[in-house]
């Protein structure tokens, strides 16, 4: 296990800081990019987190947008069906990912 993939260090003190310090700075951004390894379970409950204290009250500008490069341009179209449709099951958007088969991302972490 990588001991450091929680480990959240300040670019300014160079230092360890609590997650409850980023996510008070990232609050008052108006874009966070934020790279990862995709479909590490670690990672990717932290970019959980993140979006739950960055929707927890509320966005700003009642707006919150959120880009999955793990899917191409071409699979938009999956991810506003499982958006809209309620009948879309996640099952179903794994097997028309992998249908579809440009990306080939396990996406059960990000369920």
């Amino acid at each position: 296990m990588n001991r450091f993939v929680h480990r959240i260090v300040s670019a300014r003190t160079r230092s360890a800081i609590p997650k409850e310090i980023l996510y008070q700075e990232i609050a008052r951004k108006k874009v966070v990019w934020f790279g990862e390894i995709h479909s590490e379970d670690r990672i990717v409950a932290f970019q959980n987190d993140l979006l739950k204290s960055m929707t927890a009250d509320g966005c700003e500008s009642g707006k919150l947008h959120v880009i999955l490069e793990h899917f191409s341009m071409d699979m938009q179209c999956l991810l506003d069906t499982f958006q809209s449709n309620p009948k879309f099951s996640f099952e179903q958007l794994k097997q028309a990912y992998k249908d579809i088969g440009t990306e080939g991302h396990n996406l059960d972490p990000y369920r």
